[in-house]
């Protein structure tokens, strides 16, 4: 048999023979006219030209599409007609950014946006394939469907965006005029001819600006003065406000875009291809006065006599908070009132914000905040979370890196292979000492791998009703080590017979195990089905897996918990019954070290927060300079938690958890420090209360707890490009009983910070002696005192209307991911905070055609599944139909646009999702553990990060595409690649939202392919779903709440 061998002799003939044709449909190959016989109309308004004899503007793939809903008009509005589209392969597409970027920025960023595909309008509903089309050649009309005469076309980017038409013409011509072999050979027409390139770009001339905010909707004012003007040099300038209600301007050289003075440093601006959005007045980009030649023809300067830019105009309140006003503003309702304009969440620019996908870099990014305070050696910390527990914490990495296996924990010599000695020959298990329910289990040392990590599950088998989807068995956690290959392995296995506490040890029980070897190179092996007898005899053993145990830097008194039973967290108080819901609140709560705040019986509270602040010399008022991490991942073993598929390598055996999160620096970080200090301690010393427990009003009164300022520049110490704000979730109450109770004049009347430490004194211990806090900083007390009252008095739902804004102006995909699914509201319900924000983003999807949603969930819900007396199984009963309703209510016309799925753990395991994280089109994100239900909006208490980055990529926030496109493959299984070598087609599919949910869909198609699930049903026709008052509680509905949830003061 011959073999055609491609030699690079042969790929330099068909470059020399052929020019670019060589390279397929992936060459950038342009036509010299658009039409066959006459010059196109332009109408400035629509940006479209009707053309006459269309010919294909480049070569590319014609598609034939019923609407054109992924493509924009002029307005911003989807292209709701049938439709032919002639897109660039994405190399192609490539090639044309970086030609561009060579001839017209080639010392800087282009900032022009660059068709990628033509779009012609039809009257009918075509029916024909897609194919391949040469540029130049006459655009066929599709099987029974003419092409109207004239067709309108238009041309559109990688987001489908608009572009002005004629820009894209003396785009092109200037490109062939520069690089000659652009131009198709095969093409007929000249430039010059009626309907060529050079007659196009003349059509119209000027530099017209679109202005879009960061979604890609054309920007809208928020508020009167939230416009930009036109900047005309002159003594003194000239401003001309822009007419954001037509949305576009033309711009002179020499003018530049500025925001209006009034805006109050609300507005950040900048061009939406690239670069870094900020308040620096906007000129026109310098196109450069010569070129190298070669590689270009000639060394003169590129001609536009035609340009077209966008500015992306962001109101960062409004993108962040939402609208906080009690009028609609651009069709998002207004707020319902209960929080004064003065104490929102304030927008901090200037800070360093990182993410982090899983639970190890959430972990190693609180590492990097305690390790930088105790370098310091003073400083304050503080942290909050449902429960504490020692675990090391691996290292903080390099910016832009990971931290994981095989590189932590560390090596210990170098790292051998898996063998096939199989540990079911000479592994023995053996009980603990009664009481203990654990049991010891030894690998001898040739079954394992010197520095492998070994995970052994226990399989547990669960009786089930009937034949289903149910598993009858389940591989528990068990338990792991990090093997030397020199001496037998002892892993310690925590009950892994499920026994109850006192429960005797069965006489004659045995093991059924699963082992995993992962070494630090290679493939992970698994040994299944293994039977081992329990003797007696074993000893307790500590398995160690690196890290640094930075617990101990947070004292007792900084530390606020909320461990609760329905979430799996066994509580260590016992209320007593009756009362007020601000009797039971206080009841629930403990005034000791560590403290555990008020809260209502089942309510949660989710956040993790640490923060710490060090010594700032360059501060003038005293203030620290501070660095936080809000998460949901809880402070315990169980967050180091990554790589399930292969065992968790590296990490304790635990659930296999996912829990992302973000580290913040500056004010921002300072704002998450006063929540995490708001659950550390009360804000004054209760009667009897340990001394430590001094309350926050008095420990943060000195100047150490000062706001910092911002930084002056995005590149000064502890400052970068991201911009956010610390957001609060929780019921009304319980955040200060007692507190909740006063007269609202107390706290809007002229008063002194003393005067409410006595009224709150008196409230909590009338007849005491106040305490004296330090007026220095009385103002700034004063400011916190009064956000207390009204937190407590009506609660905070600063995520809900967050949300409300992000998912109403949504374009083209909202990413879910967090422990439900379920409408946040009751349909019809009168009260402003009853927003459903699931039926938004049905109408938000209904309105935009081309929006797609993916939502990640967790098949179990986050409810616990434990035996009497507290037992749950109601309350999970409840959730999972709510989740599976509310998915079965989106209409059918968008359910081919709606992907719902459950990551998978290790083989037969299902994961959980402790954080919330919602990313919408790339330029909003929230993170924290607000989840997607009614009590995650209104009851359970939570901390969120709503945030972007500034800086600018292909449209969208570089950094939150990033994080989104990494969260998404980690959920999916797919390999997160560190450059084009190791990069999937999977990988690269992610990297866009609207390709990133075919990755999903087409994933669900194939069954998961092992990685992911479709939504679960999980009914169980033997139990009877709790209310949902009870299950998913209204946290603002404060009658019915007393008479739900005093019932579950036992379990709550």
């Amino acid at each position: 048999m011959n073999i055609t061998r491609f030699t690079t002799a042969q790929a330099q003939n068909r470059l020399q023979s052929d020019g670019l044709e060589a390279l397929g449909l992936t060459s950038l190959l342009l036509a010299p006219r658009w039409s066959a016989n006459a010059a196109p109309v332009f109408n400035t308004a629509a940006l479209t030209l009707s053309v006459t004899q269309l010919c294909s503007p480049f070569l590319g793939l014609l598609r034939w599409l019923p609407h054109g809903h992924d493509y924009t008009d002029a307005q911003g509005a989807p292209i709701d007609v049938p439709c032919g589209v002639i897109a660039l392969h994405p190399h192609a597409a490539e090639r044309l950014f970086r030609l561009a970027s060579a001839r017209y920025a080639p010392s800087g960023q282009l900032m022009h946006p660059l068709p990628v595909t033509m779009l012609l309008r039809l009257a009918g509903v075509p029916n024909e394939t897609p194919r391949r089309i040469e540029a130049g050649d006459t655009v066929p009309a599709p099987l029974g469907t003419p092409l109207p005469a004239p067709v309108v076309i238009s041309f559109h980017d990688n987001r489908g965006l608009i572009i002005c038409p004629v820009a894209v013409a003396a785009l092109f011509a200037d490109l062939i005029t520069g690089l000659p072999g652009l131009r198709y050979a095969k093409a007929t027409g000249a430039p010059g001819d009626a309907g060529g390139l050079t007659p196009i770009s003349a059509l119209a001339t000027g530099n017209l600006v679109q202005f879009a905010d960061l979604h890609g909707n054309l920007y809208r004012t928020t508020l009167a003065a939230n416009f930009l003007n036109v900047v005309t040099p002159g003594a003194p300038p000239t401003n001309t406000a822009v007419d954001h209600a037509n949305g576009y301007a033309l711009l002179t050289a020499g003018q530049t875009i500025a925001a209006d003075p009034g805006d109050g440093g609300r507005l950040r601006f900048g061009y939406a291809t690239r670069g870094t959005l900020s308040r620096t007045p906007l000129a026109l980009p310098v196109l450069p006065a010569a070129l190298a030649a070669p590689p270009f023809a000639s060394i003169a300067a590129p001609q536009l006599p035609r340009q077209f830019l966008r500015v992306v105009v962001v109101d960062a309140d409004w993108h962040l908070l939402g609208n906080r006003l009690a009028a609609t503003r651009n069709a998002i309702p207004g707020d319902d009132a209960n929080t004064p304009t003065d104490i929102l969440p304030p927008v901090r620019d200037r800070i360093a914000i990182n993410y982090a996908v899983d639970g190890l870099n959430t972990l190693a990014a609180i590492d990097g905040v305690l390790a930088r305070f105790a370098a310091a050696g003073t400083g304050m910390v503080m942290a909050c979370s449902p429960a504490f527990a020692s675990v090391g914490l691996p290292p903080l990495p390099a910016p832009g890196n990971s931290v994981g296996w095989p590189a932590f924990p560390a090596a210990v010599g170098a790292p051998g292979m898996v063998g096939n000695v199989s540990p079911a020959t000479g592994t023995t298990a053996q009980w603990l000492t009664s009481p203990s329910q654990d049991v010891l289990l030894t690998i001898p040392a040739a079954a394992t791998t010197k520095d492998a990590h070994v995970r052994a599950y226990t399989r547990r088998f669960i009786e089930i009703e009937s034949i289903g989807n149910q598993p009858s068995f389940v591989r528990g956690d068990g338990g792991a080590a990090l093997a030397d290959g020199v001496t037998p392995l002892q892993i310690l296995l925590v009950n892994p017979l499920g026994l109850g506490a006192g429960d005797p040890h069965p006489a004659g029980a045995a093991l059924d195990l699963d082992i995993v070897i992962t070494p630090r190179a290679g493939k992970r092996r698994l040994w299944s089905g293994i039977r081992l007898p329990l003797a007696t005899g074993g000893v307790p053993v500590l398995n160690a897996f690196g890290g640094t145990d930075r617990l101990p830097l947070v004292p007792l008194s900084m530390q606020g918990w909320c461990a609760v039973p329905l979430f799996g967290l066994p509580r260590a108080i016992v209320p007593a019954g009756g009362g007020t819901l601000a009797t039971i609140s206080r009841g629930l709560a403990s005034e000791g070290v560590p403290r555990t705040g008020p809260r209502l019986p089942l309510m949660a509270r989710f956040e993790t927060v640490v923060a710490a602040g060090i010594p700032d010399a360059a501060a003038t008022n005293g203030a620290l300079s501070w660095q936080a991490v809000v998460t949901g991942a809880r402070w315990m073993p169980e967050s180091r938690s990554a790589a399930h598929a292969m065992g968790n390598p590296g990490n304790p055996a635990g659930p296999d958890v996912h829990a992302a999160g973000a580290s913040v620096s500056g004010a921002l970080a300072y704002d998450f420090a006063w929540h995490a200090l708001r659950r550390a301690k009360p804000p004054i010393p209760f009667p009897g209360a340990p001394a430590l427990l001094d309350g926050w009003l008095i420990f943060g009164a000195g100047d150490n707890m000062n706001e910092p300022a911002t930084p002056a520049t995005d590149a000064a110490p502890n400052a970068g490009t991201g911009i956010g704000a610390a957001l609060q979730t929780v019921a009304g109450i319980c955040e200060n009983p007692e507190l909740s109770l006063a007269p609202e004049s107390a706290f809007t009347s002229p008063t002194t910070v003393q005067d409410i430490v006595n009224f709150i004194s008196n409230a909590i211990n009338p007849g005491g002696t106040p305490p004296t806090p330090s007026l220095a900083n009385g103002d700034r007390l004063l400011a916190q005192v009064r956000r207390e009252y009204f937190v407590a008095k009506n609660g905070r739902r600063d995520a809900l209307w967050s949300l409300r804004r992000a998912l109403g102006e949504a374009r083209e995909l909202i990413y879910i991911e967090g422990a439900q699914f379920a409408r946040t509201a009751v349909a019809g319900a009168p009260q402003k905070h009853a927003l459903d924000l699931a039926q938004v983003i049905i109408d938000r999807m209904t309105a935009h055609k081309s929006l797609h949603v993916v939502v990640a969930l967790p098949r179990e819900t986050d409810f616990a599944q434990t035996p009497p007396p507290m037992n749950f199984e109601t309350f999970v009963q409840q959730a999972l139909a709510a989740r599976k309703d509310l998915v079965a209510a989106f209409p059918l016309a968008l359910q081919a646009r709606l992907a719902v799925f459950h990551p998978v753990g290790f083989p037969g395991r299902s994961t959980a999702i402790r954080s919330s994280v919602i990313i919408v089109d790339d330029v909003y994100s929230l993170v924290g553990t607000s989840h997607f239900r009614r009590r995650g909006m209104t009851f359970d208490g939570a901390a969120d990060l709503a945030s972007f980055d500034r800086v600018i990529e292909d449209g969208y926030s570089k950094k939150l595409r990033d994080f989104r496109r990494a969260l998404m493959a980690t959920r999916l299984g797919i390999t997160v690649a560190n450059g084009p070598a190791s990069a999937s087609a999977e990988w690269v599919a992610l990297a866009q939202p609207r390709s990133a949910f075919g990755v999903v869909r087409n994933m669900l198609e194939q069954g998961g392919l092992g990685n992911i699930k479709p939504l679960w049903d999980g009914n169980n026709p033997d139990v009877l779903p709790a209310s949902l008052a009870a299950a998913d509680p209204d946290g603002v509905d404060g009658v019915s709440l007393l008479g739900t949830l005093a019932g579950f003061l036992s379990k709550g």
